[in-house]
This record gives C-alpha cells, sequence and structure tokens, in this order.
C-alpha cells in the first residue's frame, strides 16, 4: 500500500481521536451537557393512609438514596409529632420504578429531641460515612444525624439567614428557608438554599415578581464544616392572572453533578387552577460573584448564576403533585444516570405521595459531534478510494 493512502485513514483516526476526548478537553472551555427525560410510564403512589410504627406516611420533602433498591425520605412537619425518615424500597431501571420483594415504606427513623413545633425537614442527603445531612427550615438548620437519629452536629447558618419571624425585613420569610440539600460526589462541599429571598434581599416576596434567593456553599473542615460562600440565583416571576388567590414559586432541590454544576428544581403552585408546574435547571457558577459578604443585596452590583432549563413535568404523561425532592438514584442499564423525584402530600387527603424517575443522559459537545461526523466521513471516503484502487 502507498503511503499517500494512509493519509486519509491518519486522518480519520485523529478527528475520530478529537471526537472522543472532545468532552473532557473541552471541560474547562464549557461544561457537560445534558437532557433529561422521563422513565416508565408514571409514578408509584404511597397511601395516604399509610403508616409505620404508628405515625403516618407523608410530608416527604426530601430523598437520597442509600444503595441499590433502598432510600431515605425526611417528612418536614405534622404537629407535634416526632420529626423522623422513612426508609423506602423500591427499583429503578429504563422501564421507570416498579416495587420490589420489600415493602414500598419498610421503617421510620425518628430524630432524637425532634419534632413539628422545632423542627420542618426539607432536605437530606446521606454522606460517604454512612450518616445524614438533614436540612429544616424552622430555625434554619442543617443538622448531621447517624442512621439511628441521633444528631452529631449541627452546621454554621449564615448570619444573613436570621429567622425573622415570618414576613421580618430582615433573615427568612415563614415556610421559605432551607428547603433544598445536596453534597458533592466526595463530600467535599454541601450546599443548601432559601426557597424564595431573604427579608432583606428583596422589597416583595410575591410569586409574581422577580426573586433571587442565595445559593449557600459550605466547605468540609476536619469533621465540621465552614460557611464558604454564596451566590445569587434569580427566580423569574410567575406568569398568573391578577386575582385573590395564593400563588408561589420557589427553589425546593438541587443535586452536585460531577464537575461542580448544579442540577436545580423549582416547584411553582396556583390555588386558582389547584395546579403545580415542576422545572428542572442545570446551573453553573462562570463568572457568578461571592456575596457572602453582603448582608443585603439591594442596590448591590453582582453577578448570579446561570441557569438552562433541563426538563419541564408539563411532558411527563401524569400530572405532578407537590413535587419537592429530586436525588441521584442508580446507574442505568446503558450508564446513564437516573434521578428519582418525590412529592410533599401535605398531610392532605386530596394529594398524593409520588414517586417518580427521570433519565439524565450527557449530550456528547458539538465539537465532538462535528470531529466525528468529518472522521467518519473521511474513513468512508478512505474505504471506497482503496476498493477503487
Amino acid at each position: 500500500m502507498k503511503t499517500s493512502s494512509l493519509k486519509p485513514f491518519a486522518l480519520a483516526a485523529v478527528l475520530a481521536a478529537a471526537a472522543f476526548y472532545a468532552p473532557s478537553t473541552a471541560a474547562s472551555a464549557a461544561h457537560q451537557q445534558y437532557a433529561v427525560s422521563q422513565l416508565g410510564p408514571g409514578p408509584l403512589v404511597i397511601a395516604n393512609n399509610a403508616a409505620v410504627n404508628g405515625l403516618t406516611v407523608g410530608g416527604l420533602s426530601g430523598i437520597t438514596h442509600a444503595g441499590g433498591d433502598k432510600f431515605y425520605a425526611i417528612t418536614d412537619n405534622q404537629g407535634s409529632t416526632p420529626a423522623r425518615f422513612y426508609t423506602l424500597n423500591f427499583h429503578v431501571s429504563s422501564a421507570g420504578v416498579s416495587l420490589t420483594q420489600q415493602p414500598l415504606v419498610s421503617d421510620v427513623t425518628t430524630l432524637a429531641g425532634y419534632n413539628g413545633q422545632n423542627f420542618d425537614g426539607e432536605g437530606i442527603s446521606l454522606t460517604n460515612h454512612n450518616t445524614l445531612l438533614i436540612s429544616s427550615e424552622t430555625e434554619p438548620a442543617i443538622r448531621e444525624f447517624d442512621l439511628s437519629g441521633n444528631q452529631v452536629q449541627t452546621l454554621p447558618t449564615p448570619s444573613q439567614f436570621p429567622f425573622s419571624g415570618g414576613g421580618g425585613a430582615h433573615g427568612i420569610q415563614f415556610n421559605l428557608a432551607f428547603e433544598s440539600l445536596t453534597q458533592s460526589p466526595d463530600g467535599g462541599v454541601v450546599w443548601t438554599a432559601n426557597e424564595r429571598s431573604l427579608g432583606q434581599d428583596a422589597t416583595t416576596t410575591s410569586a409574581i415578581v422577580d426573586n433571587q434567593v442565595r445559593l449557600v456553599r459550605f466547605t468540609k473542615n476536619g469533621a465540621g464544616y465552614v460557611n464558604s460562600a454564596q451566590y445569587v440565583y434569580d427566580i423569574a416571576p410567575y406568569n398568573v392572572p391578577a386575582g385573590n388567590f395564593f400563588a408561589t414559586k420557589g427553589l425546593v432541590d438541587m443535586q452536585v453533578l460531577p464537575d461542580g454544576t448544579l442540577i436545580t428544581m423549582e416547584r411553582s403552585y396556583r390555588a386558582d387552577t389547584d395546579k403545580y408546574e415542576i422545572k428542572v435547571y442545570q446551573v453553573d457558577f462562570d463568572n457568578a460573584t461571592d456575596v457572602s459578604g453582603l448582608d443585603s443585596l439591594v442596590g448591590q452590583t453582582y453577578t448570579g448564576v446561570h441557569k438552562k432549563l433541563l426538563y419541564d413535568f408539563a411532558d411527563a404523561n401524569f400530572a405532578p403533585d407537590n413535587i419537592e425532592g429530586i436525588a441521584f438514584g442508580p446507574i442505568l442499564e446503558n450508564g446513564d444516570q437516573s434521578l428519582v423525584v418525590i412529592s410533599d402530600n401535605n398531610f392532605n387527603g386530596t394529594q398524593h405521595t409520588q414517586i417518580a424517575a427521570l433519565r439524565l443522559q450527557a449530550v456528547p459537545e458539538p465539537s465532538a459531534l462535528l470531529a466525528l461526523t468529518l472522521g467518519l466521513a473521511m474513513l468512508a471516503i478512505a474505504v471506497l478510494r482503496r476498493r477503487s484502487a
């Protein structure tokens, strides 16, 4: 074979290699992009009359994967009943969520010293050393518990987040605090956020206006954690008609992706239609300003995080209830990552506790697709030339 006849093969090989390596080498210039789609025909539903050890299963606001088919879900609050998390068992695959041989809800663990009066559990995340980080929006606070429900420590709450008594000019607004919670894969970083703006960061918390919340980062420091940064996350106005009815829109949960970007989930509700809207975004921090040194955002200059819509539950084949929790589930058969979501039924007989799953699929960089296409084209041309020679 002539040396010149090898050139198309060599070029094709180079282009194919570029296609293979482009996602990793491009990471410094652009974050990995994803597509999200629903898995399976619809959600599993926990019966509203379900109970374990006399404690009603409901108000499930956050969920975390404990390996295999096991998950933990945190209850927000129910009167003066004990604060608690439940052990759930269900299988996640490309076919969606399904029951296993274990009960869907098999156990309940109470959190020592806490009940629905002094604790409002919202976010939950299993650490690498088999403890649970759990956020409560009553105080607000993030605490670490062992799997028996004993408190290990409390993370330091930033000074901008005192409880204002509800509707105050400084601090969290009532029922709008640490709704979300997640940590990086190595456990070195923890994230949470207020559901809607702090009193000092906006003139109103009305859902129909633009609203800024703070993504709060904690960094592991020995056995404890320290506050390390805050970034502004914008919640767009909720476009609802004027009327005398309740409407809300806020940031309810998040997960950390391997490259440090976040998956966030926003939940909207309007009482006139009694409908929920749930949307999932990817968030990056490129050029974003750390505002941890600012007590108030009003009148300040800063750059917020950037978010991109990944999935709208309007495209799901079921009507979402009050979905508040999202977590990474098991890796699917084809290597894609699964996401699991859960809804809070508010201990309301007309609502439902839904468990559903999504597929998180990495999308190749455009440069990788172009290189792959060119490489395959050159390879085809080379083969045809050789055959015709």
